[in-house]
């Protein structure tokens, strides 16, 4: 036991003078960020927080929890030159509203999310988006009774 705490320490004491031989700037790199677009909590939507997606020409895919006419959230695009383009504006009612998390997409390009609020039921609702067409549906209003309610993801 006494060998294998030894290497360990040695490999220890390597491991810290190898870093203290590491310049600061490589440390320390500075990263470029670029802002697409900036949300106005007006019709563009208000705190993208969910994960995005992108598809094969580079546009990225999420959702705003608030913004847009209703209030009730938006499914956006923003394309590679940062141009930001509302899909769907959820109105709170029966296609849901207060989208918390991100979306999926499946191999024809729909995209697939939940609703925290609202829906048939009010409990939130699972919701495909079809931009060939522009059309949401919902696929399920939750109850609130063994089918849970409210979904709430990032």
């Amino acid at each position: 036991m006494f060998r294998i705490l030894s290497v360990g320490k040695m490999f220890l004491g390597c491991g810290l003078a190898v870093t203290m031989f590491v310049p600061l700037g490589v440390a320390h790199a500075k990263s470029r960020e670029t802002v697409l677009h900036a949300f106005t909590r007006g019709n563009d939507g208000a705190y993208p927080f969910a994960s995005l997606i992108a598809d094969q020409q580079g546009n990225l895919y999420s959702t705003t929890p608030y913004g847009g006419p209703n209030d009730s959230g938006t499914v956006f695009q923003v394309a590679p030159d940062g141009t930001e383009s509302v899909l769907y504006t959820f109105t709170g009612g029966s296609d849901g509203g207060t989208p918390q998390g991100g979306l999926i997409m499946d191999k024809k390009g729909n995209l697939y999310g939940t609703t925290v609020n609202d829906g048939t039921d009010g409990r939130g609702a699972v919701f495909e988006y079809a931009p060939k067409n522009g059309t949401e549906t919902v696929l399920y209003s939750f109850t609130g009774g063994a089918d849970g309610a409210n979904p709430w993801a990032h």
